[in-house]
């Protein structure tokens, strides 16, 4: 997950369009950011990646991976998601078609709140990449720190993404006062 290239292949692999227009039957819009509609750091003029099965996979063995099984956890129902396991399934087949195995575990929502309170082990090298599914409608600067913060290891920092310099611009970013 360290290597951009996975991130990237599996960006590249879901289909977003599939999602919001049938899934969820036009009632939602497909994702091109982190932030979501309504958040104040939601940038309309952002465009996603285009759902590329074939250059996902070519990224995929050009990083060396292979075999890769992703393990994953989700509630029956979310923060203003509708049927979270229903969406993920979409996506399990999208990654399934360049070779990812994805795990999923549907859960209560107490029952998986228990887990998230947990959080997520460090990924040991060989073993399922483990994930929690997430919709939180927190605040914009601490969903961002919460997420990719190397402090907010395992929780909710699911990814174990670490970086001194990405740390010292939130840092810096919500010390500002100016919106820029």
């Amino acid at each position: 997950w360290s290597d951009p290239r996975v991130r990237e292949a599996f960006s590249l692999a879901i289909n977003r369009d599939a999602i919001a227009n049938g899934l969820l039957r036009g009632a939602g819009v497909p994702a091109t950011q982190f932030y979501g509609l309504g958040n104040s750091a939601y940038d309309p003029t952002l465009v996603g990646d285009p759902f590329d099965l074939d250059r996902a996979a070519t990224l995929l063995e050009d990083a060396g991976v292979k075999d890769l099984v992703v393990s994953i956890k989700t509630s029956t129902s979310a923060m203003g998601v509708p049927s979270p396991a229903r969406i993920l399934e979409q996506v399990q087949a999208d990654l399934g078609q360049i070779g990812v195995k994805m795990e999923i575990t549907t859960m209560e929502w107490t029952s998986y709140l228990d887990e998230w309170f947990l959080g997520v082990p460090e990924p040991e090298p060989g073993e399922p990449m483990k994930l929690l599914s997430q919709a939180m409608g927190w605040d914009t600067n601490m969903l961002l720190g919460a997420y990719v913060g190397s402090g907010s290891q395992p929780l909710p920092n699911f990814a174990w993404y670490e970086s001194a310099e990405v740390d010292r611009l939130l840092e810096a970013a919500n010390a500002s006062t100016t919106p820029e």
